[in-house]
């Protein structure tokens, strides 16, 4: 029985890997998103769902930089545009 514990937390393991890598190559929150979503129909063990909530809270901190990032990027521009044509804004 302890042989099958043992193969059982490889497994784990492994799954967990796996999952960290795949999502290390992802570029966008929304791709991210995506593959978060074909896993979580997945049924699996209480440690990887854990490590599929980690994912998620970090999908959502994606989320959060992309979303910054282009309001910062559209206020720039609209900056820009504004000063080019006098208003200030």
């Amino acid at each position: 029985m302890d042989w099958f514990a043992y193969e059982v937390s490889l497994i784990e393991e492994e799954t967990i890997s796996f999952i960290n890598e795949s999502f290390k190559k992802l570029s966008s929150a929304e791709a991210a998103f995506g593959l978060f979503k074909k896993f979580k129909h997945v049924r699996s063990r209480k440690c990887i769902n854990a490590e599929m909530m980690r994912r998620f809270q970090d999908i959502l901190a994606q989320f959060t930089r992309e979303v910054e990032t282009e309001s910062s990027n559209q206020l720039s521009e609209y900056s820009c545009q504004s000063s080019i044509l006098g208003i200030t804004v």
